[in-house]
């Protein structure tokens, strides 16, 4: 099996140059041999920090951007989701109010109902049968009126 005996800089870090001055292939070397080593030539770094060690920077310094624009992304999400759900219940108070008023509404005709079916008998047993008739009338039109209403 062929190995990287060098640095294995491309498995690492792909077709990104070890150095400025020659090429990848010049530097890495590769041999079948199993855990050998292969004294070639010496590279120097008069850089405190090495090509190495600047594209696992890059590496980190690239994730921590890509962190960093989540958790921007998931603080946004949130605040939306918040601003939703504050609508929501704005519009769930309002609903209330509106079934409230509504309900008093149906209660006040279905108590005129009743009021208007007690006088309708009474006058059914005071006035006789037309008075009666007119009571029925005035009965049918509450009772069409509280159904509107509940409708």
């Amino acid at each position: 099996r062929i190995e990287g005996e060098t640095i294995d800089w491309q498995r690492r870090f792909g077709d990104t140059a070890i150095s400025q001055l020659f090429s990848n292939a010049a530097i890495e070397r590769f041999t079948t041999a199993p855990n050998s080593i292969i004294p070639y030539r010496v590279l120097v770094s008069m850089d405190i920090r090495t090509r190495e060690q600047e594209e696992e920077d890059k590496k980190n310094s690239t994730g921590r951007v890509q962190a960093a624009i989540n958790a921007k992304k998931a603080t946004e999400a949130r605040v939306a989701a918040a601003k939703r759900s504050k609508d929501a219940q704005a519009k769930c108070v309002k609903a209330q109010a509106g079934l409230d008023k509504a309900q008093a509404a149906l209660d006040q005709a279905q108590k005129a109902k009743q009021q208007a079916q007690i006088e309708a008998r009474t006058a059914a047993a005071e006035e006789g049968p037309a008075a009666a008739a007119e009571k029925a009338a005035q009965d049918v039109l509450v009772s069409s009126i509280c159904a509107m209403v509940t409708d």
